[in-house]
């Protein structure tokens, strides 16, 4: 069934105890002595049990049905946490007394019963032995209940070394944040005193958000719709086939509410980046199973997008609290603190998954540093104004090397130098003749030939086509089946992605590589 000695610890010496309302639960490790047998005992103080409720806490399948008001790891009833942890090897002794009533005692003597094969019990008032224990290791002694389980010492030692990495504190944060104080002993010194870990941590959150996500059934199978609100606070779901966004009234639609998911995302990250940032291993997906965190997922760091995007997707928490109601579609197994991943309706936690993406995505986007918008570069200066007009063709202007026209005069005067220019000590030289005019030749243009657009190669002939048929890609060839695909998400993207691999590998190679995907399909599947 997949229990672990500490999820007998949870069950036996915890969550029962809660169930009850006890203000005060206590476990006790104890090694062997000389005159002691290795000891675990289950103390709490809450109302205690009458003899008739005893007997029934020790009656086998005697089982508690699933429900938002109670905790358990089995529902199985009997007493599987004592006889796992005794290893049948001991005995496991029940006392309880409510106010104003005497001590009860319930021993089940596992040898004997394993010896004769007979599972009876019997309720009386505590031996003396016994009544020692109880004002040993009560929490209150006027009413409650103890256990003590005669263990292997290596059953003790094992959990003295497992139960501080639980994360019991951040498992029963809940019941811890009401008052209700949980501590474990070893050898009379304390081991564990639990504090409320929560996960979202509300308080020191740069931003959180919380929302919900309504889940619905119809028919056998059966059909599951996914409700949520989208930007604009629409209620809408995505229809599976076509993976588009709509919305309706899903009552009218023949649709049965399971239940709601009551989603709470949180994120801690500022820029400049400082060690009071999330990291990635505080970050992931927690599934909170009423009040109790069962599972956690972690968030695999992307590889693609801004660096400070992605270290925020993988640090953000995510609780996703559902009711029993959604045990089955939400994968609970058999020990109800522990949830199988592929065994989460897919639509379900892809929803979820887009959510919790989509709030990292909307975070980051009002925290990134704004850009800042560029300068207006300096106007281009104005081009240089010809000087003067050829003297023999008047173009400007033109290739000839004949003399330029003078330039125009300024408009302000030069002003008066204050001595005459000093006169030159030789003539001026004699200057040479002008080159003959050579003539700017036309530009003929040459005209351009219109482009033709080449068509693209026609698609190859295939007669293959596909459908849709409940969770299966149909491949037909001839309107006749040949392999059959199952797909999770959106039927049209993965019809999509078939079609193009089939234009690219062609109608032989494809019917092989579809064939190949049908045999992987049914080794994951069986």
């Amino acid at each position: 069934m997949g229990f672990r000695d500490t999820d007998c610890i949870r069950e036996g010496g915890i969550e029962n105890q809660l169930d009850v309302k006890a203000p005060q639960i206590q476990i006790s490790l104890n090694k062997g002595t000389k005159t002691s047998p290795p000891l675990i005992l289950f103390a709490d103080s809450g109302p205690g049990m009458t003899p008739e409720q005893l007997k029934a806490s020790r009656r086998l399948f005697n089982r508690k049905e699933a429900s938002d008001e109670k905790n358990g790891c089995f529902g199985i009833g009997g007493s599987v946490a004592s006889s796992q942890l005794t290893k049948l090897q001991g005995k496991a002794t029940r006392l309880s007394k409510i106010q104003g009533a005497p001590l009860n005692q319930l021993t089940l003597d596992y040898p004997t019963i394993t010896k004769k094969d007979e599972y009876e019990l019997h309720v009386h008032e505590a031996t003396k032995a016994m009544h020692d224990l109880w004002d040993k290791y009560a929490l209150n002694k006027e009413h409650g209940t103890l256990d003590i389980l005669e263990c292997p010492d290596s059953v003790v030692a094992d959990m003295v070394a497992k139960l501080p990495g639980e994360n019991l504190g951040r498992m029963y944060a809940d019941y811890l944040a009401e008052g209700t104080k949980i501590s474990v002993m070893a050898d009379g010194k304390l081991l564990l005193n639990l504090v409320a870990e929560d996960v979202n941590d509300e308080k020191n959150a740069t931003h959180v958000e919380k929302y919900e996500v309504a889940v619905w059934t119809k028919g056998p199978g059966p059909t599951v719709v996914v409700q949520f609100k989208n930007g604009k606070g629409q209620q809408i779901y995505v229809d599976k086939v076509d993976g588009k966004q709509r919305s309706g009234d899903l009552v009218k639609e023949g649709f049965l509410k399971m239940g709601t998911i009551v989603c709470t995302s949180s994120i801690r990250f500022t820029l400049p980046k400082n060690d009071n940032n999330w990291r990635q291993e505080q970050g992931g997906c927690y599934l909170k199973r009423v009040k109790k965190i069962v599972e956690r997922y972690p968030i695999i760091f992307p590889n693609s997008g801004d660096f400070n995007e992605r270290e925020i997707k993988a640090a953000s928490r995510h609780v996703w609290k559902f009711p029993t109601s959604l045990d089955a579609l939400m994968g609970v197994e058999i020990n109800k603190s522990r949830v199988n991943k592929g065994n989460i309706h897919p639509l379900i936690f892809t929803t979820l998954e887009d959510l919790a993406d989509k709030f990292s995505g909307r975070f980051w986007k009002t925290t990134k540093p704004k850009v800042a918008a560029p300068l207006p570069s300096a106007p281009a200066p104005p081009a240089p104004v010809p000087t003067g007009v050829c003297s023999r063709c008047g173009i400007i202007p033109c290739n000839c090397q004949s003399a330029r026209a003078p330039a125009p005069v300024p408009s302000a005067p030069a002003p008066v130098p204050s001595a005459p220019a000093p006169v030159p000590s030789a003539p001026a030289p004699v200057t040479t003749a002008a080159k003959p005019h050579v003539p700017v030749q036309p530009i003929v243009p040459v005209p351009l030939q219109p482009i033709v657009p080449v068509p693209p190669p026609p698609p190859p002939a295939v007669d293959i086509t596909f459908s849709k048929a409940a969770e299966f890609v149909i491949i037909s060839e001839k309107n006749k089946e040949i392999h059959k695909i199952r797909y999770a998400g959106q039927y049209h993207l993965h019809e999509q992605a078939l079609r193009q691999n089939m234009l690219a590998l062609g109608p032989a190679r494809f019917k092989e590589y579809a064939k190949g995907l049908q045999g992987l399909n049914a080794m994951f599947n069986d």
